[in-house]
């Protein structure tokens, strides 16, 4: 999930910052215009902007009127030519400079939009909302939190009523380390922004960041109140009760959840996983099929799929297999473990001389330093009636990461062999 103050902001195109039209009429077809986009009444929207274009023709709000209902009644292809009238009319308009940003934005062309943010920026280096934008775009894009701070810093010292701004240095605050500085901005968005769940959830993540679980669960529990729908909530609220070792909690919230949005993959995919953490390889297996009903090729469903079918006490091992086949071949399925996946499924369907062969070259290639693929090398060695051959492997294993999740199996295999 993207954490941003855009996210709490709203729309990519916002119309409602632009100039407003100098002339009456103008001025009442723009309202008209909006309101009728707020009503979702987009025929009416459409010919209000349109009137509003021809009352004043040098005004380039209507136009960004019309990207906005563009954008939103999901006619994408009029977004452009919208936008190009737009700066026409005001080439150094902030609210158009803006509108661009955020259209090469959701296109992914992020030079073009960090370069039109920019612009804006020096057309008028005190726009709150400019900065905070480039804040967000530091964040996400470039991945420089500690740039995005700076940048939320002097949107703040500009208009320090921004909830979402706020929010989103709480955010870049946590990425940072700073948990402490985080807790103190993400109270300034709640308090800014006093009816947001992502506010609430914010100040969650930053009350659990400094230790304070229970004053943490409690406040996504008032996010998840005051929205039901808000699923990062819900879900970061099973995710700090797993960590917290209460599994069984953790189960029951996200199978409400499921039960609420049963489309929503990371509902299931969290509940997969939960119930995979809690030993319930049945239940879970059921859990990562919803998910690959949803996405037939999520990559960690499939793997994990896989390395529970692999158990052929539960019956769908030639499943597994072909998630197995499946998942090495999408982006991602060179990951050492995903390769491994697939030759302990093959191991443990009978084809054990490919699998061996299978994972020794995945320990001689790009599972050099992962301690599970040694660990599992020497899993199969072992099972294969060879603990001679295994003995190296499970070293290694030991020697990568003396604490790694196979640990302790590893140790007591070894043991074994004494």
């Amino acid at each position: 999930m993207i954490y941003s103050a855009a996210a709490m902001a709203g729309p990519v195109v916002q119309p409602s910052v632009a100039a407003p039209a100098t002339q009456p009429v103008a001025e009442r077809q723009l309202a008209a215009g909006l309101s009728a986009m707020q009503r979702r009444d987009f025929a009416k929207a459409e010919a209000a902007f349109k009137a509003a274009a021809s009352a004043d023709p040098q005004s380039p709000a209507p136009w960004i009127g019309l990207a906005e209902m563009a954008r939103v009644s999901g006619q994408a292809q009029q977004i452009e030519p919208a936008l190009v009238q737009a700066r026409k009319r005001a080439p150094k308009s902030v609210a158009v400079l803006n509108a661009w940003a955020s259209w090469h934005y959701a296109n992914q062309r992020f030079d073009a939009a960090e370069a039109a943010w920019r612009e804006a920026w020096t057309v008028n280096p005190q726009d709150a909302a400019v900065l905070t934008q480039l804040g967000d775009f530091e964040f996400n894009v470039r991945q420089r939190p500690a740039q995005a701070a700076k940048l939320y810093d002097q949107s703040l010292a500009i208009d320090p009523q921004r909830g979402g701004t706020w929010y989103a240095l709480g955010t870049a605050q946590l990425s940072l380390g700073k948990a402490q500085d985080a807790l103190a901005s993400m109270r300034r968005a709640v308090e800014h922004s006093p009816g947001n769940p992502m506010a609430l959830a914010g100040l969650a993540r930053a009350l659990a960041a400094n230790g304070q679980i229970g004053e943490a669960l409690a406040q996504y529990e008032d996010a998840s109140k005051l929205a039901p729908q808000f699923a990062p909530a819900r879900l970061e609220r099973a995710e700090l009760l797993l960590a917290r070792g209460q599994g069984a909690e953790a189960v029951e919230a996200l199978r409400r959840l499921v039960s609420d949005q049963p489309r929503l993959l990371a509902a299931n995919l969290g509940l997969a996983l939960a119930l995979q953490a809690q030993s319930k390889p049945r239940e879970a297996l059921q859990a990562y099929q919803a998910v690959l009903a949803i996405d037939g090729r999520h990559l960690q469903a499939l793997n994990n799929a896989a390395w529970l079918a692999s158990d052929r006490a539960l019956g769908v091992s030639d499943l597994g297999l072909a998630w197995a086949r499946l998942a090495v071949t999408l982006p991602g399925g060179q990951d050492p473990m995903v390769k491994g996946t697939l030759a302990w499924v093959e191991f443990q369907r009978g084809d054990r001389q490919a699998a061996l062969q299978r994972q020794r070259e995945v320990v001689a290639g790009n599972g050099a330093q992962v301690a599970e693929s040694h660990y599992l090398l020497g899993r199969m060695l072992v099972d294969a009636g060879e603990p001679a051959a295994a003995r190296p492997a499970l070293e290694r294993a030991l020697q990568i990461n003396p604490r790694f999740a196979y640990a302790e199996e590893s140790r007591q295999l070894l043991a074994r062999q004494r």
